[in-house]
């Protein structure tokens, strides 16, 4: 009767200490170490119990994070951000910085950078959401050595400039981030991108980012891109100019819905019209899609591409110049514009 009474009370006493020591920090007072903790906007207590604990190291255990967010009342007080904690601070203080954080709280804002623009145009997008200032950005625009001193592959340090490579995606950045870390920030993700597409392969890294950049500015359907790469290849090979109206779109510094003949006049090395061969560099960013065009074209016969007209972005690919016009009346005749 004894034997059990204490074996009982060695498993009462053994879960109870058990249960005790999840909520106790994971290091004893004045031995914490310092880990970072990023919180996203919209971060319940339970998916922030789960983040903490998957990170190994910061809390024993979820459900005693989540029991205590709900004792404090806590639980929808937690502040995007990001935090440096101590792993010797209680479940408690813990959540005070979450909710409270001073000195340490730094919101974040998300952008969006559309595939296809240029770097003016992404320099803008950033502004209009209170990120960094124009003279900053100018200021690393104009420095011919920024690019050589930061750490990226040696043939992205060489690049001209930083059109093409800031990689067109959605951002999350804190809004205290510098000019240069916002930039540093997208061209890592254009090096990462590009370095899985080619096995990190930068060897041709300014031919294909420049004929990614066309092919995205010429194309809108995505199935269409390894077509729209064979076209401009084709025509190198030939010595034919790839008259690219992305590149006059570019010249011209706006987005126009048709060209006019005195637009094709523009005496610069990025007029495709006027000039054979890639313009000097990329006139955007391209996505991911058009870059793996770049890297993997089609294989075919076709020199030329006219739009249907019919709202879905998608072209007619011909091989002569008179099935070109063929095609481009056809379109104009069928939308009404001829």
């Amino acid at each position: 009767m004894k034997k059990g009474f204490f074996f009982l009370l060695l498993i009462v006493l053994g879960v109870g200490g058990y249960g005790y020591l999840q909520f106790q920090p994971i290091d004893a007072e004045g031995q914490g170490t310092e880990r970072l903790v990023k919180i996203v906007q919209g971060a319940t207590a339970t998916s922030i119990a789960t983040q903490l604990e998957d990170m190994d190291g910061v809390i024993r255990n979820q459900y005693a994070f989540r029991w205590v967010a709900k004792k404090t009342e806590m639980e929808s007080k937690f502040k995007p951000g990001e935090y440096r904690v101590k792993t010797d601070l209680t479940l408690e203080e813990m959540m005070t910085i979450f909710t409270e954080g001073p000195g340490i709280l730094r919101e974040t804002v998300r952008v969006t950078i559309p595939e296809g623009y240029t770097l003016a145009e992404i320099v803008q997008v950033l502004l209009d959401h209170q990120l960094g200032e124009q003279e900053g950005y100018e200021a690393i625009l104009i420095d011919e050595s920024w690019l050589s001193s930061q750490d990226f592959p040696k043939e992205v340090q060489k690049f001209s400039s930083m059109e093409g490579i800031l990689f067109p995606e959605t951002y999350e950045f804190f809004t205290d981030d510098s000019e240069e870390q916002i930039f540093q920030k997208m061209i890592h993700q254009f090096v990462q991108v590009y370095g899985v597409l080619t096995e990190e392969d930068f060897s041709n890294l300014v031919e294909v980012t420049t004929l990614a950049s066309m092919i995205q500015g010429e194309g809108k359907a995505a199935e269409e891109f390894p077509l729209i790469a064979s076209v401009f290849l084709n025509r190198i090979e030939i010595e034919m100019p790839l008259q690219s109206c992305a590149t006059i779109q570019y010249l011209l510094g706006e987005r126009k819905e048709r060209l006019l003949n005195v637009d094709l006049e523009i005496d610069s090395p990025f007029n495709t019209y006027m000039y054979a061969g890639f313009p000097p560099g990329p006139v955007g960013s391209p996505g991911k899609t058009a870059l793996q065009a770049a890297l993997a074209p089609a294989e075919t016969s076709y020199l030329f591409f006219t739009s249907n007209l019919d709202g879905t972005g998608t072209h007619t690919f011909t091989e002569t110049y008179e099935e070109h016009l063929a095609a481009t009346h056809a379109a104009r005749e069928k939308a009404g514009t001829e």
